[in-house]
Formats: structure tokens, sequence, C-alpha cells
């Protein structure tokens, strides 16, 4: 997954978690998680937060920075994890 991806996903994912929960950007500023202008401008893609503004957000959704970056279990599960005791060349 590239940066333009990640660009990407994000405003669509977190627009998903925030509607599911009834969450408004007001939310995240009450709270002093990140200004809800921050938010609005996360939305419409125009910017991608910091990774500690990032987590901080997904802690407050209750979902994982993976899923908010578009990262899907399908595509972990896609990439075959090689035990080292068992490599090929040993």
């Amino acid at each position: 997954m590239i940066e333009s991806d990640i660009e990407y996903y994000f405003p669509e994912r977190l627009d998903e978690a925030m509607s599911n929960q009834g969450i408004a950007p007001s939310d995240f500023e009450d709270l002093d998680i990140v200004s809800a202008s921050s938010i609005k401008s996360y939305l419409d893609g125009k910017t991608i937060p910091n990774l500690r503004t990032a987590v901080k957000i997904a802690e407050f959704l209750g979902v994982s920075l993976d899923y908010l970056c578009g990262f899907g279990m399908k595509e972990f599960r896609a990439k075959e994890v090689i035990d080292p005791r068992k490599a090929p060349w040993l």
C-alpha cells in the first residue's frame, strides 16, 4: 500500500466509523483529541493526520489504525508468513 492509498481510504473509513457511532467532528474537539476543523479536513481528504493524532482518533472510535488506513484482514491473510524454522532453503 502506498501513501496515496492511505489518503484515499482514511477519509472514507473515518466517515464510516463516525457515522456508525453517531460521532460528530465537534466530539473530537470536546475531548481535546483534535479540532473539529481538522476532522473536517481529514473527511474532505485535504489532509491526513500525523501518526500520534491518527492513533488517538482510532482509539476514540474503537477501531484499529490499520482499518483507518485501508488495510483489511483479507489483505493480511493474502501475505504468507514464513516460519524461519521451516524455510525451504534450510
